[in-house]
């Protein structure tokens, strides 16, 4: 056994040496930090501590994202049989209220980490106030975007050029009840987000089954009971969303999520501003990245008939398989955020790094059983030759990335989840960028088809990865890996020995954007610093010149630390230090305290006793 720290005689206070190797022997030094650091991102990977609450999150999700496709499919199919001219009006004027919507998506991305943030501080006003907040920038944004599809469905469908007029009288039609439906979608993504920020995704899986049900039944009666056909398809999903949203909106004010009062307050320009600014970074991304899939779709039209209709049936089979683990992106959004909105940044990354390893476990069962199925995947949507032949090329590639898929997916969620909203806009940005170039590379040297194609729209997919991945693990700015305490040098043996806290809630923490909120942290609270000020505990009882003595030794060391610590927390952790081993005024104050009273064994085994409980 080597060698062990000598004790304080009686009467005397502990030496600051003595106090920085207890700490050392606690905590550890800060040379091994990066070590630990690593040993617990593998163990959270392999650890099944956090899978009861992932799953039950993320299965409601699935069965809810699972749910839309397939209504889609139903709603078609009962279009399909009023003619094929119907059906392809249907399909136009979908995707572009389909993207109308998606350019707004970003309120319930916005809005789960902040009504998180509130949820673990137990501030119902907070949640109440944001999510207000939500539905009437919503509000606002669905009427406009619901007078401009209205007023100009026409225009907007000729600009998408439909092949035959009696699709576009069709499409035109169609547009113009479903755009009222706008405003429902926009209010619906803020009760989700504010649900999610609950962790509460079986709510939105109720009113989802509710809407479909209401669609299916009135698609029914108002196609063909009713005889009404395309408008009658598009009234019966507009009214089947409001039923939904209304229910959602009911719920959250019967669970005092959301107060009438805040909601007939306008809230202040001031608070809305970020969540403007930010969701216009988003929207812009959703811009972006939706032009490259058409612009894609488009070079597979020129190329022919055979292309476009692989390129669709791929990306049919790939929208509905990555919902297997899209599911795992809003876990990540809904705990890392409650997580982080606590300040536990240590959770926060063990439940990352555990969604990361199921999602690539279930991205590659999923994509197992893709490749598997293939032949029958593409028989039941067609049986051209040509087309079968641009498919089962195209589709083992895209099913081996599944995996990739669903890790980008999740590293899209986290940094949600952390705010950093604009780091991944930027990403994706670039991402985009690059599939651009390399799709107009293929055009000019005639290299388009299905395989090439998709080949170059991954390249977004490794972006988004590689470009989280960093951020989240290797980055100053991470909001995941716990940050080290700074080392600093013992005054009386130069040791190094950890800062004595960590800042709380800074201008700009290093877990967020610099642009962006930072999220609160609790300072921790080192044993150094706990150690001292126990010492000081035990002294105070001393005679009053000691006690004189000691207090103008601790004002002096006081400004001392303040002045090398910077402010703030870490400026208060350094009066305390100081004021122990700062100048020979304060050290002199602390012995002449000490010689007023007797310190026995049992008060420096309580001195052991705190810094280890500290620690």
């Amino acid at each position: 056994m080597g060698p062990s720290t000598p004790k304080p005689q009686r009467g005397q206070p502990a030496k600051c040496s003595d106090i920085c190797s207890d700490h050392d022997k606690l905590s550890g030094s800060a040379d091994d930090a990066p070590r630990k650091t690593e040993q617990r991102w593998y163990s959270g990977a392999l650890s099944t501590q956090h899978d009861k609450e992932i799953w039950s999150v993320a299965l409601p999700a699935l069965a809810s994202m699972l749910l839309e496709p397939i209504m889609g499919v139903i709603n078609s199919a009962l279009v399909a049989r009023l003619g094929t001219q119907q059906l392809g009006a249907v399909s136009v004027a979908s995707l572009a209220i389909s993207f109308c919507t998606f350019l707004f998506s970003f309120l319930l991305f916005l809005t789960t980490p902040e009504i998180a943030a509130a949820v673990v501080k137990g501030d119902r006003g907070e949640v109440s106030r944001i999510s207000a907040k939500g539905f009437w920038v919503a509000g606002v944004f669905g009427s406009l975007a619901t007078a401009c599809m209205w007023l100009g469905g026409p225009a907007i469908i000729a600009l998408m050029k439909p092949p035959e007029a009696e699709v576009a009288r069709y499409a035109s039609e169609y547009i113009s009840v479903r755009a009222f439906g706008v405003l429902a979608a926009l209010l619906g993504f803020v009760a989700t987000g504010t649900y999610r920020g609950w962790k509460d995704t079986r709510t939105p899986l109720y009113a989802a089954v509710g809407s479909a049900a209401t669609s299916l039944v009135l698609n029914v009666v108002f196609i063909y009971g009713l005889g009404m056909g395309v408008y009658g398809s598009g009234l019966a999903t507009t009214l089947a969303q409001y039923v939904s949203c209304g229910a959602l909106c009911v719920l959250l004010v019967r669970k005092d999520m959301l107060r009438l009062a805040d909601l007939a307050r306008p809230p202040p320009l001031a608070s809305v501003w970020p969540l403007l600014r930010k969701g216009l970074v988003l929207a812009v991304r959703n811009i972006i990245s939706f032009g490259m899939i058409l612009y894609a779709s488009a070079l597979c039209v020129r190329a022919g008939s055979a292309y476009q209709a692989s390129f669709e049936i791929v990306r049919q089979v790939w929208i509905l398989t990555i919902q297997f683990f899209e599911c795992l992106n809003v876990a990540a959004q809904t705990l890392c955020a409650a997580y982080l909105g606590a300040g536990d940044a240590r959770s926060a990354g063990a439940v990352l790094a555990r969604l990361l390893a199921l999602g690539v476990a279930v991205g590659g069962g999923v994509g197992v059983c893709v490749a598997a199925s293939q032949c029958q995947l593409v028989a039941f949507f067609t049986s051209d030759a040509a087309v079968v032949a641009q498919v089962l090329a195209t589709l083992p590639m895209v099913a081996a990335l599944f995996p990739l898929d669903a890790a980008a997916s999740i590293m899209d969620g986290s940094l949600l989840a952390a705010k950093q909203t604009d780091y991944l806009s930027y990403v994706q940005i670039v991402g985009s960028v690059l599939q651009y170039f390399g799709l107009i590379w293929l055009a000019s040297n005639h290299m388009i088809n299905n395989l090439t194609i998709w080949s170059t729209l991954k390249l977004l997919t490794v972006f988004r990865f590689v470009g989280g991945y960093y951020r989240n693990y290797f980055s100053p700015l991470s909001a995941y890996v716990e940050k080290q305490p700074a080392a600093t040098t013992c005054p009386a043996t130069s040791k190094p020995a950890s800062a004595r806290t960590s800042t709380s809630t800074p201008a700009a923490s290093p877990g967020t954007d610099s642009t962006e909120e930072a999220s609160p942290s609790a300072p921790v609270l080192d044993p150094v610093l706990a150690t001292s000020e126990a010492s000081s505990s035990v002294l105070a009882g001393a005679g009053v010149e000691g006690a004189k003595a000691s207090a103008s030794g601790s004002s002096q060391g006081a400004s001392d630390g303040s002045s090398q610590a910077g402010h703030g927390e870490a400026g208060h952790a350094g009066q305390h230090v100081s004021g122990h081993a700062g100048n020979g005024s304060g050290h002199h104050g602390g012995e002449a305290s000490g010689s007023g009273e007797d310190q026995d064994r049992d008060r420096a085994a309580r001195l052991r006793a705190a810094a280890a409980s500290a620690s």
